[in-house]
């Protein structure tokens, strides 16, 4: 089976044409030829179903994290704006809570771009709360409200300035209300990876086990072509732990979660050596995305690890490719 991926200088997608976000990076856009029936316990289909499923387990686990703890997140933040006087450790717990709920989400976001832009359906499957496919660059409602909670913790502990505390304080309804928003947004997107029959998981990732091969290409493609590099990785202000997270999702889901299969198990039975390739160039990402966060304002560190997820990116390129994924660059 041959899935075609047209790469243009947009954001990746799923469809026939992807969404008009500019970006250098290649944009897979799968085309199946809709005459082929595929035989899943066939045994050329084994392993493309056992990497799909342990992806889909790695996202089911994220997503039911995250919303969990945006359970907590909500319940603290609401607790937080009917306090006549917040203490600093309950703005502390609140904080952690929101922390916790970025670290699952950063894991789980390349699912967001798992679906096809040209179906209503599929959209309605799989949310995109904070926006991760959206045009543009900057934080996310996420990582906003965690700004919010840096002034707030500072504020607190410097009791002295009454000025700057009240001003902190009295975002405090602000962010009871955006806490609403995180809970919804996280909950839709842990019941498109729920293990039911209406799920965007089952009804659509699971449904051909190939073409979810390339609905995770393209996923990881997106992250280290587009999302890290233009959104994260800004030469003002980079973010070291968006960066560093969604850096940590890239090599779970190539590697497989918790040694399950995963996409490099099976560009490893083709093209061992373009395994091994990727893999490498993965290995020298992580490694620049950790000294980033050491010396985030640091220009060489900045500059080398474009140049790592570049070749990241061409890399995966040539891993989709041998698992017979034709990629064409469309640039602009």
């Amino acid at each position: 089976m041959a899935l075609l991926l047209t790469l243009s200088a947009c954001r990746v997608e799923i469809g026939k044409l992807p969404l008009p976000t500019p970006s250098p990076s290649p944009s897979p856009t799968p085309v199946v030829d809709t005459n082929l029936t595929l035989n899943i316990t066939s045994p050329q289909m084994t392993a493309p179903l056992s990497a799909a499923e342990s992806n889909a387990k790695l996202f089911e686990t994220a997503t039911a994290e995250a919303a969990e703890e945006a359970e907590s997140f909500h319940t603290s933040a609401q607790r937080l704006a009917h306090s006549p006087a917040p203490t600093a450790q309950e703005i502390s717990n609140a904080a952690q809570a929101l922390s916790a709920v970025q670290q699952s989400y950063r894991l789980a976001e390349a699912a967001v771009f798992y679906v096809d832009p040209d179906s209503p359906d599929e959209l309605l499957s799989q949310p995109d709360p904070f926006g991760a496919s959206s045009q543009g660059t900057g934080a996310d409602a996420l990582t906003e409200m965690a700004t919010l909670f840096q002034e707030l913790t500072s504020a607190a502990k410097n009791k002295s300035d009454k000025t700057a505390l009240k001003n902190a304080l009295s975002k405090l309804q602000d962010i009871a209300t955006r806490s609403q928003e995180v809970r919804e947004g996280m909950t839709s997107l842990a019941l498109a990876w729920q293990d039911s029959d209406t799920s965007f998981r089952k009804r659509y990732f699971l449904a051909n086990p190939d073409l979810a091969m390339a609905r995770m290409f393209q996923g990881l493609l997106a992250l280290s072509g587009d999302v890290i590099p233009h959104r994260w990785l800004t030469p003002t202000a980079p973010s070291p732990d968006e960066i560093s997270g969604r850096v940590g999702a890239l090599q779970t889901i190539f590697r497989g979660a918790n040694d399950a299969r995963g996409l490099r198990d099976l560009v490893a039975t083709k093209a061992p050596v373009q395994a091994a390739a990727t893999e490498a160039a993965m290995v020298q990402m992580e490694a620049l995305s950790q000294a980033l966060k050491t010396s985030p304002n640091n220009v060489e560190v900045q500059r080398q690890l474009r140049f790592a997820l570049r070749e990241v990116t061409r890399q995966l390129t040539l891993s989709a490719q041998t698992l017979g994924i034709q990629i064409i660059n469309e640039e602009k």
